[in-house]
């Protein structure tokens, strides 16, 4: 079963390009709203390299979609990565989605900087809360926990 739901990810993206063509008086938000939540929530899995193509799937769904589409990525990712290893996903995550957008910033057609810094804030929580907050505590545990085995 999860093998297959790994196979359909690329899926995910090919949906989100042909909902490119769709004419705009077509409402097609909910399709897109869905399937971001499915990807997001595919990352809570506790296999690396699950997560791993989750990651790199969703980094292309934000390069099909435009950096519109980061705000509610992050808050997805908000919501949804909420307890112990989730956090370091979160944070993850998080950098990998900017990294894809980073690439969108040589394409002049695109206003990436607009886009980021309206989410500025949120992505400072998501990287503090990993590095230093909660999520920060505990790598440090596991890591003093693998010392002392």
């Amino acid at each position: 079963n999860a093998n297959v739901s790994l196979a359909r990810l690329p899926l995910s993206v090919a949906i989100l390009k042909l909902l490119k063509f769709v004419p705009p008086d077509v409402e097609y938000r909910h399709v897109i709203d869905s399937t971001l939540t499915e990807l997001v929530s595919k990352l809570k899995t506790k296999k690396a390299p699950q997560r791993d193509s989750v990651r790199f799937v969703l980094a292309d769904a934000i390069a099909v979609l435009g950096p519109s589409f980061l705000g509610k990525v992050l808050h997805l990712l908000r919501w949804t990565l909420v307890h112990g290893y989730q956090l370091h996903v979160m944070g993850y995550t998080v950098v990998a989605v900017l990294s894809q957008i980073s690439k969108m910033q040589d394409d002049e057609n695109v206003a990436v900087t607009e886009h980021v810094d309206s989410c500025l804030d949120l992505i400072v929580d998501i990287l503090m809360d990993d590095y230093i907050g909660v999520g920060g505590a505990e790598k440090e545990v596991e890591e003093l926990a693998k010392t002392m085995k």
